[in-house]
């Protein structure tokens, strides 16, 4: 009921005691990226347009609120977002969480749902263990229990679970997430 204005009013303290936002810049998710973003950034994630009420990963068709890096992405386009990258169409964003997170597992040997969110969102910048902790309970497993992302049923569930956290609900069918993932 009072969420905007408690937003509209933690933005107005951010700004009065932050004369140079930029300066405190988030440390890179992926090695190279230079475009982490800042504090002000991380706070703002949550909050939705004050105008629309939809979150910024649904504005940006990016779900998965993956930011901007080297990586050109499959659907991506130019966006306003300075920080997060702008999808085409959501399965363009969803496909590239997919993408993401299986070469969390075939690239980088992760295989539980805590070792995949402690590097999907690190402690730096997010409440990991919270997050890994609602993602496994949508998983139905245990935190260090492991998952096999080859499964296209696994990867949805984890997608659904990621995109429900990261916007604070997930207004995708569930054919949109399966349409999204097999093009991953």
């Amino acid at each position: 009921m009072h969420r905007p204005l408690i937003a509209m009013g933690l933005l107005a303290a951010a700004a009065y005691f932050s004369a140079d936002a930029e300066a405190a810049q988030l440390p890179a998710e992926e090695p190279g990226d230079t475009n982490a973003g800042t504090w002000l950034d991380a706070l703002t994630d949550w909050i939705p347009d004050m105008t629309t009420g939809t979150p910024r990963g649904e504005r940006n068709n990016n779900p998965g609120n993956i930011r901007l890096s080297a990586t050109r992405w499959q659907g991506q386009v130019d966006g306003t977002d300075p920080a997060f990258v702008t999808f085409a169409t959501p399965q363009d964003g969803i496909r590239a969480l997919a993408k993401l997170l299986r070469n969390y597992q075939t690239i980088h040997g992760l295989r539980t749902v805590r070792a995949i969110i402690a590097r999907y969102a690190p402690a730096s910048e997010n409440n990991t263990s919270a997050y890994v902790g609602a993602v496994a309970s949508a998983l139905g497993v245990s935190p260090d229990a492991p998952i096999d992302l080859n499964s296209d049923a696994t990867l949805q569930q984890l997608v659904a679970a990621i995109i429900q956290h990261e916007n604070g609900r997930n207004v995708y069918a569930a054919d949109t997430i399966a349409a999204g993932v097999a093009l991953a």
